[in-house]
């Protein structure tokens, strides 16, 4: 999805050069067409991609779970809900300031269209640039430690980002965009390895797809909502925003430092067992 978004916002800064007729007429059908093949190629490689190996050991041994859900459900309840709690943050760090943010910068402060859709590229360029360095240091030191203080950095940054958008001066906004994206990229790279090692091979899938879709329902799609009403509520003032993805952010953090026994290579034998 933030793969397709990448290209999306992509295609947008540049059609956003058009003259407004030609934009208007056929320029903003181009970031859907973008969009689409992006999500064509990641489902062609996804059908290509073989189940790994302790994944047919498992089928072999113990079968395929019927109902993954109701499995975890009833056998691992805890760490399904810190599994979803800890996925908050990342969907917050994503949506304030790719959603919020940039309606908050050409609505309310009046910044140009194309400093906000360059300052999204940005963001988005910085956060697959730190994703693989986030995820290789992960394995090096621990997902969980990574993630941990990546949420932590991103509810500080959470008043400087928008100190800098404040500002109104490309230069500025860039950098708080530049900056927001590689604490992303950061939660990003460590997210995926630690929703991982938190669930057993039997219901690996259902659990970081829970974790993750439940999280963005909850906090992800309703974070920019939530924001607007909290800036209008307080009469353009950006504080009530800073402070709910600050909270939201740490509560993240919170959740993972609350999941005890995680090893990089270690597996559970059975759902919900933790070392």
């Amino acid at each position: 999805m933030r793969r397709s978004a990448r290209c999306s916002a992509g295609a947008v800064a540049a059609v956003a050069a058009l003259p407004p007729d030609d934009f208007l007429d056929w320029g903003w059908r181009i970031p859907f067409l973008v969009t689409l093949l992006v999500t064509a190629t990641g489902f062609y490689i996804r059908v290509g991609v073989a189940e790994s190996p302790m994944f047919e050991q498992a089928k072999r041994e113990r079968g395929v779970a019927r109902a993954p859900a109701v499995e975890l459900a009833r056998g691992a309840p805890r760490t399904l809900a810190l599994g979803v709690v800890s996925s908050i943050g990342p969907n917050v760090a994503a949506y304030i300031p790719v959603v919020f943010a940039l309606a908050y910068l050409t609505e309310q402060l009046g910044v140009s269209r194309t400093v906000t859709l360059v300052g999204a590229l940005i963001y988005f360029a910085c956060s697959a640039a730190v994703t693989p360095v986030a995820g290789a240091l992960g394995d090096a030191v621990g997902r969980r430690m990574v993630l941990g203080w990546a949420m932590v950095g991103a509810a500080a940054f959470a008043f400087p980002f928008f100190w800098l958008l404040d500002t109104g001066e490309a230069g500025y906004v860039w950098c708080a965009f530049g900056l927001s994206g590689l604490l992303l990229g950061a939660q990003l790279g460590a997210q995926a390895g630690f929703l991982a090692d938190l669930f057993t091979t039997r219901t690996r899938f259902s659990g970081v797809a829970l974790s993750r879709e439940v999280a963005a329902a909850l906090a992800g799609g309703t974070a920019p909502l939530i924001a607007a009403a909290l800036l209008e509520a307080a009469g353009g003032e950006p504080w009530p925003v800073v402070l709910y993805m600050s909270v939201l952010l740490l509560i993240s953090a919170l959740a993972v430092a609350l999941i005890h026994g995680f090893g990089r290579h270690e597996q559970r034998g059975e759902a919900g067992r933790r070392p």
